[in-house]
């Protein structure tokens, strides 16, 4: 079976595990878990909608890999409470957004730029970039988080800053577990491109 039956596949079991919770949701008169399954939902709905009309920028196995990491985050995490019942669920996703970032960083990197990386200059621009790219959207999380706790009055950080900084932590440390690979595979690509 190919990526995109495997996309497609698990797009449309994943609209029905959001639509069965949403009915969930609203039977059990929770507000708040339906705004997250619903936006859960619409950003699997853009992910899955991008990939489509820009194919060459994005890569299946990201979006599948996002697609199942928005289940675990949105649903899993805030809906279902796992961030509360399950103890470092939070850390573990947190550095999965490391990796995940930083495959996003590669990708954008390679889309856009030219990826044969054949100086020791161009490397540490790309470790550079990788890197930057996801803290950054790590910081753009914890920014979302703060301004879903003032103005809806939830408890996304609650830890306050030590929570904040744990998750910095988290993805930092993802970050770095993944970096060197990205490195060693733009460098083979380059070495058998030779």
């Amino acid at each position: 079976m190919n990526k995109k039956k495997i996309l497609n596949y698990t797009s449309k079991l994943i609209y029905i595990i959001y639509l069965a919770s949403i009915a969930y949701f609203i039977f059990m008169n929770s507000m708040e878990h339906t705004l997250f399954v619903l936006a859960s939902l619409v950003a699997t709905i853009v992910l899955v909608y991008l990939n489509k009309k820009f194919d060459e920028l994005f890569n299946d196995d990201i979006i599948i890999t996002l697609v199942i990491f928005i289940l675990f985050a949105g649903l899993l995490g805030s809906s279902f409470k796992f961030y509360d019942t399950i103890k470092n669920y939070d850390d573990f996703l947190h550095m999965c957004s490391g990796l995940i970032s930083c495959s996003v960083a590669y990708l954008l990197f390679n889309y856009f730029l030219n990826l044969e990386i054949n100086s020791i200059k161009r490397r540490i621009f790309f470790v550079i970039f990788m890197f930057m790219f996801s803290m950054g959207v790590a910081s753009l999380w914890e920014l979302m988080e703060f301004f879903i706790d003032k103005f809806l009055g939830l408890r996304c950080q609650a830890g306050g800053l030590v929570d904040t900084m744990m998750d910095m932590f988290d993805c930092l440390i993802g970050s770095i577990i993944i970096i060197p690979y990205y490195v060693k595979k733009v460098t083979k690509s380059y070495e058998k491109n030779m």
